[in-house]
């Protein structure tokens, strides 16, 4: 079996490590290499293969130009004054939001679109269908209808220019590459044998890809994870895992984890510790998920000190409010509350404190920093979205700085790393820096 009939279909490239290590190993015969790959990768290698086919029939300007394929940083870029646009005409003026997370929104938008296999107008009537009730409904469908009105001429700029973005390529392989009759069965009969996995975190286009290429392989592996994270804010379909299990001819569920990493092994004993605490994990314990190989982790792990509980039985693992918050400041003002109580009546050093949360608005910010000051804890937040520009420590410096000695020196004398906001600005403060709160970002979808 030739190494280039193997196809390795994964829904991201950080998931393919093992099996490029595996592939790098001397025991590898030689000869054509196993091909490792995301859908992603996949569709656009396929749009730029079949382009002569497809161009004239996918409503370009002009077919015979050369495409540009467009990264997330270059669509922002092509996106970006359309957004001015719409907010200096007043689109936006019924929400408070900020020009970059527009662009980025309206992109993931359109992503999202054709992934589903939508429409950008079918797309956006099932976003304004999800607008909630209430006083703001109206601001947020006006929002909407404006954000369909940029996707759109986006669209149009791209056909006009020949600028493919990641939403165009899903669409142009979806709607052309595997409805064409030439174009689809050379794509079939590139590789004989498929491996997909972790099939339940990838999309719905995937899977259709996946379902429509299985009658003509002669082999096929899918591999689900049915307690995976799945990343279903990335667009990705857990439930199509259904139909394609219902493709294959035999099914086997297997029970136990023979690759746990020591990493995540220790991670486990970690939590194990936490959730009870009656538990003493040390280097000694047996389990079946323990990894087998030495290596050099397991072999630091193995000299570190085993960790033990300190908690009673009767501390909980996790502290929840004994009541339900009916608005979103009261939750704020009881997570300083906690923080408050940890730094004083436990001792707990305000730096060894983090809050997470999946967004931090300025609203969550002001408020979390307002309500810990009371307590003479300052607040650090972190927000890789943001730019450096924009944060209180680059403010501070003088204007007329160059721009480099701004973000290092001058952002660094001041005691705070480049992208996080000074919760105390004050010089010579002697407040107690507390919580540094962070925006948790998933992992790219491609």
């Amino acid at each position: 079996m030739r190494g280039d009939d193997i196809l390795v279909l994964l829904p991201q490239r950080s998931l393919a490590a093992p099996y490029h290590e595996a592939l790098r190993g001397a025991q590898m015969p030689p000869g054509p290499a196993v091909r490792v790959t995301t859908f992603a990768s996949l569709a656009q290698q396929a749009v730029e293969l079949y382009w002569p086919l497809l161009a004239p029939t996918a409503g370009f300007t002009d077919p015979g130009r050369e495409p540009t394929f467009l990264t997330l940083e270059t669509s922002q870029y092509h996106m970006a004054p359309l957004v001015e646009e719409a907010i200096e005409q007043g689109a936006f003026d019924g929400v408070r939001v900020e020009h970059a997370r527009v662009v980025s929104q309206v992109l993931d938008n359109l992503n999202k679109a054709a992934l589903q296999g939508l429409t950008i107008d079918e797309a956006y009537a099932r976003l304004e269908l999800a607008a909630p009730l209430g006083e703001e409904r109206a601001a947020r469908l006006n929002a909407l209808r404006s954000a369909r009105q940029i996707s759109q001429a986006f669209r149009d700029l791209c056909l006009r220019e020949t600028l493919l973005d990641f939403s165009l390529q899903i669409t142009l392989f979806n709607v052309h590459v595997l409805t064409n009759a030439w174009s689809r069965t050379h794509l079939l009969r590139t590789h004989r044998h498929l491996i997909y996995d972790n099939a339940e975190e990838d999309t719905y286009s995937a899977h259709r890809l996946v379902s429509q290429w299985l009658p003509v392989l002669d082999s096929a592996l899918i591999i689900t994870d049915d307690d995976g994270g799945y990343r279903t804010f990335l667009g990705a379909d857990p439930d199509g895992v259904a139909e394609l299990a219902a493709r294959c001819d035999e099914r086997e569920t297997m029970h136990g984890s023979h690759v746990m990493a020591p990493a995540i092994f220790r991670l486990t004993q970690q939590i194990e510790t936490i959730f009870d605490s009656r538990h003493v994990p040390s280097t000694t314990d047996s389990s079946p998920h323990a990894p087998r190989a030495e290596t050099p982790e397991s072999s630091a792990a193995s000299r570190a000190p085993s960790v033990r509980a300190t908690q009673s039985p009767d501390t909980p693992a996790l502290v929840t409010p004994a009541e339900s918050f009916r608005f979103y400041p009261q939750m704020v003002t009881w997570a300083a509350d906690q923080i408050h109580a940890l730094v004083d009546e436990q001792g707990v050093a305000p730096g060894n404190i983090a809050v997470l949360a999946p967004f931090v608005s300025d609203s969550l910010r002001f408020t979390l920093q307002t309500a810990l000051e009371r307590h003479g804890i300052a607040l650090a937040t972190h927000r890789p979205s943001r730019a450096a520009r924009r944060a209180g420590h680059a403010h501070a410096v003088d204007a007329g700085a160059p721009r480099p000695s701004l973000l290092g020196h001058g952002a660094c004398r001041a005691g705070c790393h480049p992208g996080v906001d000074s919760g105390d600005r004050r010089s010579g403060s002697r407040a107690r820096h507390a919580a540094v709160i962070y925006r948790l970002s998933p992992a790219a979808a491609r």
